[in-house]
């Protein structure tokens, strides 16, 4: 299973024991996103964390200045997404869209 091959070799999950890591897995659901769709937006509130399994994202930041710039930065299998919620105070720090088809696990931690 390509899913749990990803987990394996994913930090923080790589750092963890094999029935941690099966525990993790067994807790996550499989999402598929299409090309555009978008995984969450910059600054609303979210639940859920994705590691990618297959397929491309696209994580962008609007940057308040003088100038409205927007900045980019692509990821893709075996990336986390969506973690960073959990780190800064609670909303999104930007959003996610898949470039490609995409499919990942899905942590609901709320």
């Amino acid at each position: 299973m390509k899913a749990k091959e990803i987990l394996k070799q994913s930090v923080p999950f790589s750092e963890f024991e094999k029935p941690i890591r099966k525990r993790f897995l067994a807790e996550a659901s499989v999402k598929n996103f299409a090309a555009g769709d978008v995984l969450y937006t910059e600054l609303t509130k979210g639940d859920e964390i994705y590691l990618v399994i297959n397929g491309k994202f696209r994580m962008s930041v609007e940057l308040a200045s003088a100038y409205h710039m927007v900045e980019e930065i692509e990821g893709g299998s075996g990336e986390l997404a969506g973690e960073g919620r959990f780190i800064a105070d609670g909303r999104r720090p930007a959003t996610v869209t898949a470039v490609t088809d995409l499919e990942a696990l899905v942590w609901d931690v709320s």
